[in-house]
């Protein structure tokens, strides 16, 4: 199934029959075996919702800190290791 590389949303997801992720690009043809299908197919929902955490990680970063990410990469400070404080059940690991 090819959505000959109409990538618009209303052509895109024109034909009912398309499968989610399927953009009928597969140069290498990876996905004629369903059991590495399977595999990619999960694998790239796994990948994506870790790259949306490490962006929000990024956003998160942006609000706290007031600056741009950016900045907050050249202008990178060591810490002070007595700044952070363990307790609880943390102090009695050792650390």
């Amino acid at each position: 199934i090819s959505n000959r590389f109409q990538l618009p949303a209303t052509d895109m997801f024109a034909n009912p029959a398309r499968v989610p992720g399927d953009l009928g690009f597969d140069p290498l043809s990876l996905g004629n075996n369903p059991a590495t299908r399977a595999k990619y197919e999960l694998s790239e929902v796994i990948h994506g919702r870790a790259a949306m955490m490490g962006f929000s990680g990024v956003i998160h970063q942006m609000i706290v800190t007031k600056q741009p990410i950016i900045y907050s990469l050249l202008h990178w400070k060591s810490v002070d290791s007595s700044a952070f404080k363990l307790g609880g059940a943390a102090a009695k690991l050792g650390y």
